[in-house]
Protein backbone atom coordinates (compact mmCIF):
# COMPACT_ATOMS: atom_id res chain seq x y z
CA UNK A 1 0.00 0.00 0.00
CA UNK A 2 0.84 3.04 -0.43
CA UNK A 3 1.61 5.26 2.31
CA UNK A 4 3.76 8.52 1.80
CA UNK A 5 4.44 11.14 -1.51
CA UNK A 6 6.70 13.38 -1.10
CA UNK A 7 7.93 15.61 -3.36
CA UNK A 8 10.43 18.94 -3.58
CA UNK A 9 10.34 21.44 -6.77
CA UNK A 10 8.54 19.14 -8.72
CA UNK A 11 6.32 21.63 -11.18
CA UNK A 12 4.42 23.78 -9.56
CA UNK A 13 4.54 22.45 -6.38
CA UNK A 14 7.68 23.58 -4.02
CA UNK A 15 7.58 20.85 -1.15
CA UNK A 16 4.43 18.31 -0.45
CA UNK A 17 4.73 15.16 1.76
CA UNK A 18 0.69 13.75 2.16
CA UNK A 19 0.38 10.41 3.53
CA UNK A 20 -2.83 8.33 1.49
CA UNK A 21 -4.55 5.99 3.89
CA UNK A 22 -6.56 2.65 3.23
CA UNK A 23 -9.59 2.40 1.53
CA UNK A 24 -10.49 4.82 -0.77
CA UNK A 25 -8.37 8.12 -1.21
CA UNK A 26 -9.91 11.10 -2.91
CA UNK A 27 -8.40 14.32 -4.77
CA UNK A 28 -10.30 17.58 -5.69
CA UNK A 29 -9.83 20.83 -6.55
CA UNK A 30 -10.29 23.52 -9.38
CA UNK A 31 -9.28 23.19 -12.89
CA UNK A 32 -5.63 23.91 -13.07
CA UNK A 33 -4.91 23.61 -9.21
CA UNK A 34 -2.85 20.46 -10.32
CA UNK A 35 -4.69 17.15 -8.88
CA UNK A 36 -3.19 15.25 -11.37
CA UNK A 37 0.13 16.28 -10.91
CA UNK A 38 -0.13 13.74 -7.76
CA UNK A 39 -0.05 10.76 -10.02
CA UNK A 40 2.00 12.48 -12.83
CA UNK A 41 4.52 12.66 -9.73
CA UNK A 42 3.57 8.70 -8.56
CA UNK A 43 4.44 7.93 -12.57
CA UNK A 44 7.85 9.29 -12.96
CA UNK A 45 8.77 7.83 -9.23
CA UNK A 46 7.69 4.28 -10.91
CA UNK A 47 9.72 5.38 -14.19
CA UNK A 48 8.18 7.56 -16.58
CA UNK A 49 9.59 9.71 -19.18
CA UNK A 50 10.26 12.97 -17.23
CA UNK A 51 9.15 15.85 -19.59
CA UNK A 52 9.61 19.32 -20.18
CA UNK A 53 8.31 21.40 -16.78
CA UNK A 54 9.00 18.27 -14.72
CA UNK A 55 11.58 20.20 -12.22
CA UNK A 56 9.63 24.14 -10.68
CA UNK A 57 11.19 27.19 -12.13
CA UNK A 58 13.87 28.52 -10.53
CA UNK A 59 14.79 25.18 -9.08
CA UNK A 60 17.74 22.89 -10.19
CA UNK A 61 16.57 19.50 -9.70
CA UNK A 62 13.15 17.79 -8.47
CA UNK A 63 13.10 15.13 -5.74
CA UNK A 64 10.38 12.49 -5.44
CA UNK A 65 10.09 9.99 -3.38
CA UNK A 66 7.02 7.16 -2.67
CA UNK A 67 6.84 4.97 0.34
CA UNK A 68 4.87 1.36 0.77
CA UNK A 69 4.18 -1.33 2.90
CA UNK A 70 4.32 -4.49 1.54
CA UNK A 71 1.96 -7.10 3.51
CA UNK A 72 -0.58 -7.20 0.00
CA UNK A 73 3.04 -7.30 -2.63
CA UNK A 74 4.30 -10.74 -2.20
CA UNK A 75 5.84 -10.51 -5.64
CA UNK A 76 7.38 -7.08 -5.06
CA UNK A 77 9.28 -8.36 -1.65
CA UNK A 78 10.19 -11.60 -3.53
CA UNK A 79 11.46 -9.59 -6.60
CA UNK A 80 13.35 -7.33 -3.41
CA UNK A 81 14.86 -9.77 -1.52
CA UNK A 82 16.01 -11.62 -5.02
CA UNK A 83 17.99 -8.43 -5.55
CA UNK A 84 19.57 -8.02 -1.60
CA UNK A 85 16.64 -4.80 -1.61
CA UNK A 86 14.49 -5.89 0.96
CA UNK A 87 14.40 -3.09 4.11
CA UNK A 88 11.80 -4.81 6.67
CA UNK A 89 8.32 -4.19 5.25
CA UNK A 90 8.33 -1.74 3.40
CA UNK A 91 10.30 0.27 0.27
CA UNK A 92 11.35 3.61 -0.49
CA UNK A 93 11.67 4.94 -4.02
CA UNK A 94 12.78 7.77 -5.12
CA UNK A 95 14.04 9.53 -8.58
CA UNK A 96 15.60 12.91 -8.72
CA UNK A 97 15.28 15.10 -12.12
CA UNK A 98 17.81 17.57 -12.92
CA UNK A 99 16.71 20.76 -14.74
CA UNK A 100 18.82 19.14 -17.99
CA UNK A 101 16.70 16.31 -17.86
CA UNK A 102 19.12 14.08 -16.19
CA UNK A 103 17.91 11.69 -13.10
CA UNK A 104 18.94 9.37 -11.00
CA UNK A 105 16.85 6.31 -9.74
CA UNK A 106 16.85 4.46 -5.92
CA UNK A 107 15.21 1.88 -4.34
CA UNK A 108 15.82 1.66 -0.79
CA UNK A 109 18.66 3.81 -1.22
CA UNK A 110 20.36 1.74 -3.91
CA UNK A 111 20.94 3.24 -7.16
CA UNK A 112 19.26 1.47 -9.77
CA UNK A 113 17.88 1.67 -13.50
CA UNK A 114 14.88 2.49 -14.32
CA UNK A 115 13.88 -0.38 -16.15
CA UNK A 116 14.39 -2.07 -13.00
CA UNK A 117 12.12 0.63 -11.25
CA UNK A 118 9.69 -0.25 -13.91
CA UNK A 119 9.60 -4.01 -12.93
CA UNK A 120 9.13 -3.27 -9.42
CA UNK A 121 6.56 -0.68 -9.88
CA UNK A 122 4.43 -3.20 -11.94
CA UNK A 123 3.95 -5.36 -8.88
CA UNK A 124 3.01 -2.25 -6.79
CA UNK A 125 0.71 0.01 -8.73
CA UNK A 126 -1.78 0.09 -11.70
CA UNK A 127 -2.64 3.60 -12.65
CA UNK A 128 -5.28 4.29 -15.23
CA UNK A 129 -4.63 7.55 -17.11
CA UNK A 130 -6.78 10.53 -18.05
CA UNK A 131 -6.97 9.17 -21.49
CA UNK A 132 -7.45 5.73 -20.92
CA UNK A 133 -10.55 5.60 -22.70
CA UNK A 134 -9.28 7.17 -25.75
CA UNK A 135 -5.91 4.25 -25.51
CA UNK A 136 -8.71 1.98 -25.38
CA UNK A 137 -9.82 2.23 -29.06
CA UNK A 138 -6.20 1.08 -29.95
CA UNK A 139 -6.29 -2.71 -30.69
CA UNK A 140 -3.24 -3.17 -28.75
CA UNK A 141 -4.39 -2.20 -25.78
CA UNK A 142 -7.17 -3.99 -26.00
CA UNK A 143 -5.13 -7.16 -26.54
CA UNK A 144 -3.00 -5.70 -23.36
CA UNK A 145 -5.96 -5.39 -20.94
CA UNK A 146 -7.37 -9.33 -22.18
CA UNK A 147 -4.15 -10.41 -21.38
CA UNK A 148 -3.53 -9.14 -17.79
CA UNK A 149 -7.05 -10.08 -16.85
CA UNK A 150 -6.34 -13.72 -17.51
CA UNK A 151 -2.82 -13.05 -16.37
CA UNK A 152 -1.00 -14.60 -19.40
CA UNK A 153 2.86 -13.32 -18.38
CA UNK A 154 3.75 -16.91 -18.61
CA UNK A 155 2.79 -17.37 -21.86
CA UNK A 156 3.58 -13.77 -23.43
CA UNK A 157 7.06 -14.57 -21.85
CA UNK A 158 7.33 -17.75 -23.80
CA UNK A 159 5.79 -16.12 -26.88
CA UNK A 160 8.39 -13.42 -26.32
CA UNK A 161 11.43 -15.71 -25.99
CA UNK A 162 10.42 -18.01 -29.30
CA UNK A 163 9.62 -15.17 -31.53
CA UNK A 164 13.08 -13.65 -30.54
CA UNK A 165 14.97 -17.19 -31.49
CA UNK A 166 12.44 -17.46 -35.21
CA UNK A 167 13.85 -13.81 -35.68
CA UNK A 168 16.86 -14.64 -35.42
CA UNK A 169 17.29 -17.64 -37.07
CA UNK A 170 14.97 -15.75 -40.00
CA UNK A 171 17.16 -12.94 -40.45
CA UNK A 172 20.35 -15.09 -40.22
CA UNK A 173 18.67 -16.93 -43.19
CA UNK A 174 18.17 -14.62 -45.29
CA UNK A 175 21.88 -13.07 -44.49
CA UNK A 176 22.87 -16.46 -45.27
CA UNK A 177 21.05 -16.36 -49.14
CA UNK A 178 21.87 -12.98 -49.97
CA UNK A 179 25.63 -13.49 -48.95
CA UNK A 180 25.39 -17.23 -50.34
CA UNK A 181 27.79 -16.59 -53.44
CA UNK A 182 30.04 -13.68 -51.74
CA UNK A 183 30.24 -16.63 -48.90
CA UNK A 184 31.12 -19.22 -51.51
CA UNK A 185 34.14 -17.08 -53.16
CA UNK A 186 35.24 -16.43 -49.76
CA UNK A 187 35.41 -19.55 -48.31
CA UNK A 188 37.27 -20.27 -52.05
CA UNK A 189 40.08 -17.14 -51.09
CA UNK A 190 40.29 -18.80 -47.80
CA UNK A 191 41.44 -22.03 -49.10
CA UNK A 192 43.67 -20.85 -51.61
CA UNK A 193 45.68 -18.66 -48.89
CA UNK A 194 45.38 -21.02 -46.35
CA UNK A 195 47.37 -24.05 -48.78
CA UNK A 196 49.72 -21.31 -49.25
CA UNK A 197 50.88 -20.86 -46.19
CA UNK A 198 50.71 -24.32 -45.04
CA UNK A 199 53.20 -25.00 -47.82
CA UNK A 200 55.25 -22.64 -46.66
CA UNK A 201 55.07 -23.82 -43.32
CA UNK A 202 56.72 -21.43 -41.57
CA UNK A 203 56.92 -22.01 -38.11
CA UNK A 204 56.36 -19.90 -35.17
CA UNK A 205 60.07 -18.27 -34.57
CA UNK A 206 61.15 -19.87 -37.37
CA UNK A 207 61.89 -16.29 -39.24
CA UNK A 208 64.21 -14.80 -36.49
CA UNK A 209 66.24 -18.29 -36.42
CA UNK A 210 66.30 -18.27 -40.22
CA UNK A 211 67.82 -14.37 -40.35
CA UNK A 212 70.38 -15.06 -37.32
CA UNK A 213 71.70 -17.70 -39.24
CA UNK A 214 71.72 -16.32 -42.51
CA UNK A 215 73.86 -13.33 -40.69
CA UNK A 216 76.27 -15.85 -39.25
CA UNK A 217 76.63 -17.71 -42.75
CA UNK A 218 77.18 -14.70 -44.95
CA UNK A 219 79.73 -13.41 -42.22
CA UNK A 220 81.51 -17.03 -41.64
CA UNK A 221 85.11 -16.11 -43.74
CA UNK A 222 85.96 -12.64 -42.34
CA UNK A 223 85.03 -13.78 -39.13
CA UNK A 224 87.28 -16.44 -39.46
CA UNK A 225 89.74 -14.71 -40.57
CA UNK A 226 89.53 -11.77 -38.39
CA UNK A 227 89.39 -14.16 -35.56
CA UNK A 228 92.47 -16.11 -36.53
CA UNK A 229 94.69 -12.86 -36.91
CA UNK A 230 93.64 -11.72 -33.22
CA UNK A 231 94.69 -14.98 -31.73
CA UNK A 232 98.09 -15.27 -33.90
CA UNK A 233 98.46 -11.23 -32.65
CA UNK A 234 98.30 -12.62 -28.33
CA UNK A 235 100.36 -16.05 -28.65
CA UNK A 236 102.86 -17.41 -31.79
CA UNK A 237 105.62 -19.11 -30.93
CA UNK A 238 107.24 -17.65 -34.33
CA UNK A 239 106.36 -14.06 -33.86
CA UNK A 240 106.53 -11.12 -31.02
CA UNK A 241 103.50 -11.40 -29.39
CA UNK A 242 101.71 -9.73 -26.44
CA UNK A 243 102.50 -12.82 -25.03
CA UNK A 244 105.75 -12.86 -25.22
CA UNK A 245 106.18 -9.23 -24.17
CA UNK A 246 104.19 -9.91 -21.18
CA UNK A 247 106.44 -12.87 -20.56
CA UNK A 248 109.38 -10.45 -20.96
CA UNK A 249 108.00 -7.79 -18.69
CA UNK A 250 107.03 -10.14 -15.91
CA UNK A 251 110.13 -11.95 -14.55
CA UNK A 252 111.44 -8.04 -14.38
CA UNK A 253 109.00 -6.62 -12.55
CA UNK A 254 109.06 -9.57 -10.52
CA UNK A 255 113.23 -9.08 -9.53
CA UNK A 256 112.53 -5.20 -8.83
CA UNK A 257 109.90 -6.11 -6.25
CA UNK A 258 112.81 -7.97 -4.01
CA UNK A 259 114.14 -4.48 -3.30
CA UNK A 260 110.96 -2.50 -4.30
CA UNK A 261 107.93 -4.45 -2.64
CA UNK A 262 104.95 -1.71 -4.21
CA UNK A 263 105.95 -3.67 -7.65
CA UNK A 264 104.76 -7.02 -6.46
CA UNK A 265 101.50 -6.61 -7.41
CA UNK A 266 102.49 -5.24 -10.59
CA UNK A 267 104.47 -8.43 -11.21
CA UNK A 268 101.70 -10.73 -10.49
CA UNK A 269 99.21 -8.78 -13.40
CA UNK A 270 101.90 -8.88 -15.57
CA UNK A 271 102.05 -12.75 -15.13
CA UNK A 272 97.94 -13.11 -15.17
CA UNK A 273 97.99 -11.30 -18.42
CA UNK A 274 100.40 -13.79 -20.38
CA UNK A 275 98.66 -16.35 -18.93
CA UNK A 276 95.02 -14.60 -20.15
CA UNK A 277 96.52 -13.40 -23.67
CA UNK A 278 97.83 -17.24 -23.92
CA UNK A 279 94.09 -18.70 -23.07
CA UNK A 280 92.31 -16.56 -25.16
CA UNK A 281 95.01 -17.30 -28.07
CA UNK A 282 93.81 -20.52 -27.76
CA UNK A 283 89.92 -20.05 -27.58
CA UNK A 284 90.05 -18.09 -30.83
CA UNK A 285 92.33 -20.43 -32.23
CA UNK A 286 89.28 -23.64 -31.27
CA UNK A 287 86.44 -21.16 -32.39
CA UNK A 288 87.92 -19.88 -35.74
CA UNK A 289 88.45 -23.85 -36.53
CA UNK A 290 84.55 -24.46 -36.24
CA UNK A 291 84.23 -21.69 -38.69
CA UNK A 292 83.70 -22.75 -42.13
CA UNK A 293 81.61 -21.27 -45.13
CA UNK A 294 78.78 -23.29 -45.94
CA UNK A 295 77.29 -21.97 -49.58
CA UNK A 296 75.21 -24.51 -50.07
CA UNK A 297 73.40 -24.05 -46.42
CA UNK A 298 73.51 -19.78 -47.35
CA UNK A 299 71.40 -20.65 -50.26
CA UNK A 300 68.95 -22.52 -48.81
CA UNK A 301 68.62 -20.07 -46.05
CA UNK A 302 68.38 -17.18 -48.66
CA UNK A 303 65.88 -18.79 -50.90
CA UNK A 304 64.11 -20.07 -47.83
CA UNK A 305 64.14 -15.85 -46.75
CA UNK A 306 63.14 -15.22 -50.33
CA UNK A 307 59.86 -16.94 -50.51
CA UNK A 308 58.76 -15.83 -46.43
CA UNK A 309 59.48 -12.24 -47.49
CA UNK A 310 57.50 -12.78 -50.68
CA UNK A 311 54.48 -13.91 -49.02
CA UNK A 312 54.56 -11.43 -45.99
CA UNK A 313 54.65 -8.19 -48.89
CA UNK A 314 51.63 -10.15 -50.92
CA UNK A 315 49.83 -10.31 -47.52
CA UNK A 316 50.73 -6.90 -46.33
CA UNK A 317 52.09 -8.35 -42.96
CA UNK A 318 55.35 -8.56 -41.25
CA UNK A 319 57.06 -11.66 -41.76
CA UNK A 320 57.10 -12.97 -37.88
CA UNK A 321 52.96 -12.27 -38.12
CA UNK A 322 52.83 -15.09 -41.03
CA UNK A 323 52.16 -18.01 -38.62
CA UNK A 324 49.38 -15.99 -36.79
CA UNK A 325 47.86 -14.74 -40.15
CA UNK A 326 47.45 -18.38 -41.47
CA UNK A 327 45.85 -19.43 -37.49
CA UNK A 328 43.39 -16.23 -38.50
CA UNK A 329 42.71 -17.36 -41.87
CA UNK A 330 41.46 -21.27 -40.66
CA UNK A 331 39.19 -19.60 -37.97
CA UNK A 332 37.66 -17.83 -40.27
CA UNK A 333 37.15 -20.93 -42.75
CA UNK A 334 36.26 -23.18 -40.25
CA UNK A 335 33.47 -19.73 -38.96
CA UNK A 336 32.27 -19.93 -42.97
CA UNK A 337 31.64 -23.81 -42.63
CA UNK A 338 29.76 -23.87 -39.47
CA UNK A 339 26.01 -24.37 -39.22
CA UNK A 340 25.65 -20.93 -38.33
CA UNK A 341 26.11 -20.18 -42.16
CA UNK A 342 25.16 -23.12 -43.45
CA UNK A 343 21.69 -22.93 -45.42
CA UNK A 344 20.51 -26.12 -45.54
CA UNK A 345 21.24 -26.40 -41.81
CA UNK A 346 19.61 -22.90 -41.01
CA UNK A 347 17.10 -23.33 -42.78
CA UNK A 348 15.85 -27.00 -40.86
CA UNK A 349 16.48 -24.46 -37.65
CA UNK A 350 13.90 -22.41 -38.46
CA UNK A 351 11.43 -24.43 -39.28
CA UNK A 352 11.87 -26.13 -35.54
CA UNK A 353 11.54 -22.69 -34.23
CA UNK A 354 8.43 -21.91 -36.50
CA UNK A 355 6.89 -25.06 -34.87
CA UNK A 356 7.78 -24.56 -31.24
CA UNK A 357 6.72 -20.69 -31.81
CA UNK A 358 3.32 -21.89 -33.70
CA UNK A 359 2.60 -24.48 -30.85
CA UNK A 360 2.94 -21.25 -28.09
CA UNK A 361 0.90 -19.20 -30.58
CA UNK A 362 -2.00 -21.76 -30.81
CA UNK A 363 -2.13 -22.46 -26.73
CA UNK A 364 -1.98 -18.18 -26.23
CA UNK A 365 -5.13 -17.79 -28.92
CA UNK A 366 -6.54 -20.56 -26.94
CA UNK A 367 -6.54 -18.87 -23.91
CA UNK A 368 -7.15 -15.82 -24.67
CA UNK A 369 -10.04 -16.78 -26.23
CA UNK A 370 -11.33 -18.26 -22.85
CA UNK A 371 -10.76 -15.30 -21.08
CA UNK A 372 -12.40 -12.80 -23.54
CA UNK A 373 -16.09 -14.82 -22.72
CA UNK A 374 -14.79 -14.03 -19.41
CA UNK A 375 -14.13 -10.46 -19.47
CA UNK A 376 -16.85 -9.66 -21.74
CA UNK A 377 -18.93 -11.57 -19.10
CA UNK A 378 -17.69 -9.54 -16.14
CA UNK A 379 -17.39 -6.01 -17.86
CA UNK A 380 -21.05 -6.51 -18.80
CA UNK A 381 -22.04 -6.40 -14.72
CA UNK A 382 -20.13 -3.53 -14.21
CA UNK A 383 -21.72 -1.81 -17.82
CA UNK A 384 -25.37 -2.61 -16.24
CA UNK A 385 -24.11 -0.39 -12.74
CA UNK A 386 -22.98 2.05 -14.95
CA UNK A 387 -26.15 2.60 -16.34
CA UNK A 388 -25.43 0.65 -19.94
CA UNK A 389 -27.82 -2.72 -19.37
CA UNK A 390 -28.45 -2.57 -22.55
CA UNK A 391 -24.81 -3.23 -23.94
CA UNK A 392 -23.51 -5.95 -24.97
CA UNK A 393 -19.73 -6.23 -25.06
CA UNK A 394 -17.91 -8.69 -27.40
CA UNK A 395 -14.29 -9.62 -27.79
CA UNK A 396 -12.86 -11.11 -30.59
CA UNK A 397 -9.56 -13.25 -31.33
CA UNK A 398 -9.09 -13.33 -34.66
CA UNK A 399 -5.94 -15.64 -34.68
CA UNK A 400 -3.93 -14.37 -38.06
CA UNK A 401 -1.59 -16.97 -38.84
CA UNK A 402 2.02 -17.23 -39.56
CA UNK A 403 1.71 -14.34 -41.65
CA UNK A 404 0.91 -12.53 -38.05
CA UNK A 405 3.11 -13.74 -35.61
CA UNK A 406 4.97 -11.42 -33.51
CA UNK A 407 6.23 -11.38 -29.75
CA UNK A 408 2.83 -11.49 -28.55
CA UNK A 409 1.42 -13.93 -30.13
CA UNK A 410 -0.80 -13.78 -33.62
CA UNK A 411 -3.92 -12.63 -32.86
CA UNK A 412 -5.66 -9.79 -33.43
CA UNK A 413 -7.94 -8.89 -30.18
CA UNK A 414 -10.91 -6.56 -31.32
CA UNK A 415 -13.26 -5.36 -28.88
CA UNK A 416 -17.11 -4.71 -30.29
CA UNK A 417 -20.27 -3.16 -29.04
CA UNK A 418 -23.95 -3.53 -29.12
CA UNK A 419 -25.59 -0.39 -27.06
CA UNK A 420 -29.16 -1.13 -28.60
CA UNK A 421 -30.64 -4.58 -28.91
CA UNK A 422 -31.33 -5.72 -32.36
CA UNK A 423 -28.55 -4.02 -33.91
CA UNK A 424 -25.32 -5.70 -34.84
CA UNK A 425 -22.36 -5.02 -32.82
CA UNK A 426 -19.80 -2.56 -34.36
CA UNK A 427 -16.06 -1.68 -33.05
CA UNK A 428 -15.55 0.30 -30.44
CA UNK A 429 -13.84 2.97 -32.13
CA UNK A 430 -16.89 3.58 -34.28
CA UNK A 431 -19.83 3.31 -32.46
CA UNK A 432 -19.91 4.37 -28.87
CA UNK A 433 -20.04 7.91 -28.13
CA UNK A 434 -17.48 9.71 -25.70
CA UNK A 435 -19.62 9.26 -22.97
CA UNK A 436 -20.11 5.36 -23.47
CA UNK A 437 -16.67 5.01 -24.06
CA UNK A 438 -15.36 6.70 -20.99
CA UNK A 439 -18.03 3.98 -18.79
CA UNK A 440 -17.24 1.03 -20.90
CA UNK A 441 -13.39 1.62 -20.22
CA UNK A 442 -13.73 1.59 -17.20
CA UNK A 443 -16.24 -0.92 -16.70
CA UNK A 444 -13.00 -3.59 -18.65
CA UNK A 445 -10.37 -1.65 -16.40
CA UNK A 446 -12.67 -2.72 -13.40
CA UNK A 447 -13.12 -6.15 -14.90
CA UNK A 448 -9.51 -6.09 -15.46
CA UNK A 449 -7.97 -5.16 -12.51
CA UNK A 450 -9.83 -7.66 -10.51
CA UNK A 451 -7.92 -10.17 -11.42
CA UNK A 452 -4.55 -8.03 -10.64
CA UNK A 453 -3.01 -8.67 -7.82
CA UNK A 454 -1.87 -5.35 -6.98
CA UNK A 455 -2.26 -3.47 -3.54
CA UNK A 456 -3.12 -0.02 -5.04
CA UNK A 457 -4.85 1.38 -7.85
CA UNK A 458 -4.44 4.98 -9.09
CA UNK A 459 -7.31 6.10 -11.46
CA UNK A 460 -6.79 10.01 -13.04
CA UNK A 461 -10.41 11.49 -14.37
CA UNK A 462 -11.54 8.40 -15.44
CA UNK A 463 -14.99 9.66 -14.91
CA UNK A 464 -14.41 12.27 -17.30
CA UNK A 465 -17.99 12.73 -19.80
CA UNK A 466 -20.73 11.38 -17.01
CA UNK A 467 -22.56 12.85 -14.13
CA UNK A 468 -25.68 12.01 -12.85
CA UNK A 469 -26.62 8.64 -11.63
CA UNK A 470 -23.75 7.47 -13.59
CA UNK A 471 -21.46 9.74 -11.64
CA UNK A 472 -22.52 7.73 -8.47
CA UNK A 473 -22.44 4.88 -9.74
CA UNK A 474 -19.06 4.88 -11.03
CA UNK A 475 -18.22 5.92 -7.51
CA UNK A 476 -19.76 3.48 -6.08
CA UNK A 477 -17.52 0.25 -8.15
CA UNK A 478 -14.45 2.64 -7.30
CA UNK A 479 -15.36 2.62 -3.21
CA UNK A 480 -16.24 -1.49 -3.80
CA UNK A 481 -12.69 -1.85 -5.17
CA UNK A 482 -11.39 0.12 -2.69
CA UNK A 483 -13.03 -2.84 0.12
CA UNK A 484 -9.77 -5.30 -0.83
CA UNK A 485 -7.34 -2.70 -1.75
CA UNK A 486 -5.91 0.34 -1.87
CA UNK A 487 -7.51 2.93 -4.02
CA UNK A 488 -6.68 6.55 -5.20
CA UNK A 489 -8.73 8.51 -7.35
CA UNK A 490 -8.21 12.04 -9.20
CA UNK A 491 -11.93 12.84 -9.22
CA UNK A 492 -14.19 16.47 -9.94
CA UNK A 493 -17.37 14.78 -9.80
CA UNK A 494 -18.26 15.25 -6.26
CA UNK A 495 -21.20 12.00 -6.32
CA UNK A 496 -17.27 10.28 -6.74
CA UNK A 497 -15.66 11.95 -3.98
CA UNK A 498 -18.51 11.24 -1.89
CA UNK A 499 -17.29 7.56 -1.45
CA UNK A 500 -13.66 8.60 -0.37
CA UNK A 501 -12.38 7.40 2.79
CA UNK A 502 -9.67 10.36 2.71
CA UNK A 503 -10.53 13.09 0.93
CA UNK A 504 -7.46 15.43 -0.16
CA UNK A 505 -7.94 19.24 -1.46
CA UNK A 506 -5.94 20.61 -4.11
CA UNK A 507 -6.23 24.43 -4.60
CA UNK A 508 -3.79 27.25 -5.29
CA UNK A 509 -3.36 30.47 -2.92
CA UNK A 510 -0.98 33.34 -3.12
CA UNK A 511 1.79 33.58 -1.84
CA UNK A 512 5.06 35.71 -1.48
CA UNK A 513 6.55 34.70 -5.06
CA UNK A 514 3.37 34.42 -6.82
CA UNK A 515 1.25 31.50 -6.26
CA UNK A 516 1.88 27.60 -4.66
CA UNK A 517 0.04 24.94 -4.78
CA UNK A 518 -1.24 23.29 -1.70
CA UNK A 519 -2.84 19.94 -0.74
CA UNK A 520 -5.43 19.55 2.42
CA UNK A 521 -6.28 16.32 4.13
CA UNK A 522 -9.63 17.12 4.59
CA UNK A 523 -11.61 16.36 8.14
CA UNK A 524 -14.94 15.65 8.17
CA UNK A 525 -16.39 19.23 7.80
CA UNK A 526 -14.20 20.39 5.32
CA UNK A 527 -15.24 17.38 3.22
CA UNK A 528 -18.40 18.50 3.45
CA UNK A 529 -18.00 22.31 2.30
CA UNK A 530 -15.54 20.82 -0.66
CA UNK A 531 -18.56 18.15 -1.78
CA UNK A 532 -21.36 20.60 -1.29
CA UNK A 533 -19.19 23.49 -3.18
CA UNK A 534 -18.81 20.93 -5.84
CA UNK A 535 -22.30 20.16 -5.81
CA UNK A 536 -22.72 23.90 -6.58
CA UNK A 537 -24.94 24.26 -3.05
CA UNK A 538 -24.56 27.62 -1.18
CA UNK A 539 -22.71 27.10 2.06
CA UNK A 540 -25.52 27.57 5.06
CA UNK A 541 -25.30 25.59 7.87
CA UNK A 542 -28.64 24.07 7.37
CA UNK A 543 -27.58 22.79 3.75
CA UNK A 544 -24.36 21.64 5.18
CA UNK A 545 -25.63 19.93 7.87
CA UNK A 546 -27.98 17.94 5.44
CA UNK A 547 -25.08 17.57 3.12
CA UNK A 548 -23.05 15.77 6.28
CA UNK A 549 -26.28 13.54 6.41
CA UNK A 550 -25.58 12.43 2.71
CA UNK A 551 -22.53 11.79 3.06
CA UNK A 552 -22.95 9.83 5.63
CA UNK A 553 -26.02 7.91 3.34
CA UNK A 554 -23.18 7.21 0.22
CA UNK A 555 -20.78 5.73 2.76
CA UNK A 556 -23.68 3.51 4.39
CA UNK A 557 -25.01 2.42 1.26
CA UNK A 558 -21.70 0.43 0.95
CA UNK A 559 -21.74 -0.78 4.45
Amino acid sequence: MLTRITLRDFAIFQALELEPGAGMNVFTGETGAGKSLVVTALGLVLGDRATRGTVRAGAARADLAVEFTLEAAPGARRWLAERDLDQEDTCLLRRVITREGRSRAYINGVPMPLQAVRELGEQLVDIQGQHAHQALLRPGMQRRLLDEFAGHDTLLEEAGARYAQWRRLHDRLQDADRRAGEIRDRKALLGFQIRELETLGLRAGEYAELDAEQTRLANAESVREQTWEAAQALYDADRDTLYERLAHIAPGLREAATSHPALGDSAEVAEGLAIQAQELAAALRQYAETLESDPERLAQVDERLRAIHDLARKYAVEPEALPELHHRLKRELAELESPEYDVDTLRTALREAEERLDETCERLSRARRAAAQRLAEQAAGHLAALGMPETELEIRVTPRGPEGRGPQGWDEVRMYIRTNPGQPPGPLETVASGGELSRISLAVRLAAVDALPLPTLVFDEVDTGIGGAVAEAVGQRLKQLAGSRQVLCVTHLPQVAAQGDHHFRVRKEKAEQGVATRVEHLDPDGRVQEIAKAHGFRIRDHSLILYGEFIDDESASES
